[in-house]
């Protein structure tokens, strides 16, 4: 993949990074009419949906090999489209653009199917229809199997419009002409394989996505930027409305990070509304004996309960930090610590029975203190770390009113007061 898995890296992001959801109500009243149109052509089962102003869009997200990139559209180069990726035995675009109501139209989309043809390319024209509001359609793909399944859906009036909830995902886009939804229950279809290798396996980041929200949103907010809405119920199992009732806390990573820092994330932790929306959340989940029984184990093994270590060193943000295959977590105490050499880490397995499996590590025997942080990790990585002097540029990080900040490869993603939003960062 090419742009498409920067898009694939957002949706791992706002995952990974905690985020809002919108509400659970479906509608499509925000939906303008020629879109809806083409979406009335996707099926009901596709894992994601770009909705692009023209073809020339929609194409560019997908990999420079791609038969559709080949494909001289003509007039219709700049056809409102809508791109989604269906999976069927792997994962198959599928475009879908207005070709207008005139007889010229109809011609260049009958020239376009025979150059497509020729390409290997799968094709179908819908003609005008009153009944579905929908004008003429070309549908283009790659997978026999997918066009039988497009016109199957189209004859039977059923399309992604029928998903729970894609309707409020795609109104929560706006008036944007550019967006993408993506399906979370999808995930693991989705996410590339090496998007965090050596930092999360494939299928525990596609699990927790699925627990997080039903549908992501992502829409461009000028530049590189991006704004990312999620959308699902209300209900308290979803990880995700556990963070909107919290207070915004200040992250101060950005002070002790490497300069080659692969990954990051950051997560304040006002306490002690943390705890409680964190305990409400794994009961929810039917996970809370599980949790206590993993307290009590630690409590058992060590002499110290973590939740009193958690009160008696007053944590206020923790963190994950990845660089040239080393590994650390961190926490950063309310009052800071005296530096201090690394030594045995007397309580092994605290941090992610306290703040979940996205702060585990393989190993966690050695403790070290700087800059106000005990960082956690082998012996080797916090070495490691500690000899790692270099910092990233503090503007760059996110400092004051956030719930997460997320790095990784150059893409920040944060939680604020003014929503989520995603950017590239030039390092």
């Amino acid at each position: 993949m090419s742009h498409i898995g920067s898009i694939f890296l957002a949706a791992a992001a706002a995952a990974l990074s905690l985020v809002a959801c919108s509400g659970s109500t479906d509608g499509a009243g925000d939906i303008p009419e020629e879109t809806l149109s083409l979406l009335h052509t996707v099926p009901s089962d596709a894992l994601a949906v770009s909705v692009r102003r023209s073809c020339s869009d929609a194409v560019a997200l997908l990999d420079s090999a791609s038969a559709l990139r080949s494909l001289d559209y003509g007039r219709f180069g700049g056809a409102r489209s809508v791109l989604s990726w269906c999976y069927d035995g792997d994962l198959s675009p599928v475009l879908a653009f207005d070709t207008g109501k005139s007889q010229a139209g109809a011609d260049e989309a009958e020239r376009i199917r025979h150059d497509a043809d020729s390409l290997g390319l799968h094709s179908r024209w819908y003609e005008p229809d009153s009944r579905a509001g929908r004008q003429s359609v070309l549908v283009l793909t790659p997978s026999e199997a997918l066009l039988t399944a497009v016109g199957r859906h189209v004859s039977e009036g059923r399309s992604i419009m029928d998903a729970a909830g894609f309707g409020t995902a795609t109104a929560a886009a706006g008036n944007s002409g550019n967006f993408t939804v993506l399906r979370n229950s999808g995930a693991l279809r989705l996410l590339p394989r090496r998007l965090l290798d050596g930092i999360y396996p494939q299928r525990g980041a596609a699990g927790f996505l699925r627990t997080v929200s039903d549908w992501v949103t992502i829409c461009p907010a000028g530049g590189d930027s991006h704004r990312i809405i999620l959308t699902c119920g209300e209900e308290p199992s979803y990880f995700s409305n556990m963070f909107p009732p919290l207070p915004f806390g200040d992250s101060r990573l950005g002070d002790i990070l490497p300069a080659d820092t692969e990954f990051a994330v950051s997560l304040p932790v006002p306490q002690p509304e943390f705890r409680e929306a964190y305990e409400k959340y794994v009961d929810a989940s039917v996970r809370y004996t599980q949790y206590i029984r993993r307290i009590a184990s630690l409590e058992k093994l060590t002499g110290k309960s973590p939740l009193d270590w958690e009160l008696e060193t007053g944590v206020r943000e923790v963190a994950l930090i990845a660089w040239n295959g080393a590994k650390v977590a961190a926490v950063r105490p309310a009052k800071a610590p005296e530096d201090a050499a690394p030594a045995e880490n007397q309580w092994k397995g605290f941090i992610p029975a306290l703040y979940g499996s996205a702060f585990s590590l393989p190993d966690d025997s050695v403790c070290a203190t700087v800059s106000g942080w005990l960082v956690y990790g082998s012996r080797e990585d916090v070495d490691g770390f500690l000899e790692s002097q270099a910092r990233i540029v503090e503007t760059e990080w996110p400092r004051r009113g956030v719930h997460i900040v997320m790095y990784k490869s150059g893409t920040f993603v944060c939680w604020n007061k003014k929503g989520i939003s995603l950017w590239n960062s030039v390092q």
